[in-house]
């Protein structure tokens, strides 16, 4: 039931935004990570921490990863992700941290949605 419910805020998330043009001022919008509720520009990316580096991780994957596997997520502004992850933060970034028990279950996730797109 949690995963439909998150699933539904996303997409309702995402709908309503897609009309909004690539914009760094977009208002952002609430998403709940795990137990953590960020606000959070549209475009920002999200990568995950995975055997101690950061990995950027696809809408499609982070719908099939289980919420009760993320510990912790925080929301990184342009300014202060632009450092490490370059243009990649141009609206910002959020970074997940995932259960160690469960990094091989979510890489395996991620590689299967990327394999799909090719």
């Amino acid at each position: 039931m949690k995963k439909v419910f998150f699933f539904l805020l996303l997409l309702g998330a995402l709908c309503a935004t897609e009309a909004q043009a690539q914009d760094a001022n977009a208002k952002p919008v609430k998403v709940k990570f795990g137990k953590t509720v960020l606000h959070i520009n549209p475009d920002a990316k999200i990568f995950m921490t995975l055997e101690e580096r950061p990995v950027e991780i696809e809408q499609m994957a982070l719908d099939q990863i289980d919420q009760a596997w993320i510990l912790a997520a925080e929301a990184l502004k342009p300014a202060d992700a632009q450092e490490e992850f370059g243009d990649k933060a141009t609206y910002g970034i959020v970074l997940l941290t995932i259960d160690k028990k469960y990094e091989a279950d979510a890489l395996k996730i991620i590689q299967d949605v990327k394999r799909r797109k090719m």
